[in-house]
């Protein structure tokens, strides 16, 4: 398991840009705007976060 320690101001970005996404209309996560707004905000996020997800989807490890 892979995991990322933020700093307080990575914590605050990735903070920021979740509540301004939970407030995007219509607030449900399986409807496409919403699915759009979070894939165009998701550049946004922290380096380090945005690093570590890609590694992720690249070889998310072994399935037990």
């Amino acid at each position: 398991m892979t995991t990322v320690n933020l700093s307080a101001a990575e914590r605050r970005e990735t903070g920021a840009l979740a509540a301004e996404l939970a407030a995007t209309a219509p607030g449900l996560i399986d409807d496409p705007h919403w699915v759009a707004e979070a894939r165009r905000m998701s550049c946004r996020l922290p380096l380090r976060l945005r690093e570590a997800t890609r590694l992720y989807r690249h070889d998310p490890g072994r399935a037990f």
